[in-house]
């Protein structure tokens, strides 16, 4: 009779243990950024960083993808464009723009992937990291 009450004892604490265990190891599902600043090194000074992400049914399609969108955002982080707006004798408006483009040095510093199993699309978010050197 002993045995059947620390059977009954063991089950529900097996179970348990389990609920808990899996609750922490949750998966996210890709669609909001799974870096977290808290967790990241302290950026130096002369330093950018920007993210992206790519969905694709092809994981290296979508990995371009969200490289080309984080290199879209440190491009805008790291050169400003200054608009320049006139207006011409005949009353048109003429808008130029002037992109300087400093030289940098780009490091991605992590890759996250992520996998619809109802769509079988890949999710990717890349974090770069660029120096801008003067």
């Amino acid at each position: 009779m002993r045995t059947i009450k620390h059977r009954t004892l063991l089950l529900p604490a097996i179970l348990l243990m389990l609920a808990a265990s899996c609750a922490g190891n949750r998966q996210q599902d890709g669609s909001k950024s799974p870096f977290v600043e808290e967790e990241l090194p302290v950026l130096k000074e002369n330093m950018v960083r920007a993210e992206g992400t790519g969905t694709s049914t092809d994981v290296q399609m979508a990995t371009e993808i969200a490289r080309i969108n984080a290199m879209t955002v440190l491009a805008a982080k790291a050169a400003p464009a200054d608009t320049l707006t006139e207006t011409t004798p005949d009353g048109s408006i003429r808008t130029a723009e002037k992109v300087s483009t400093p030289l940098f040095d780009v490091t991605e510093i992590d890759r996250r992937v992520f996998r619809n199993r109802t769509t079988d699309d890949y999710t990717v978010w890349i974090l770069l990291e660029a120096e801008i050197l003067p």
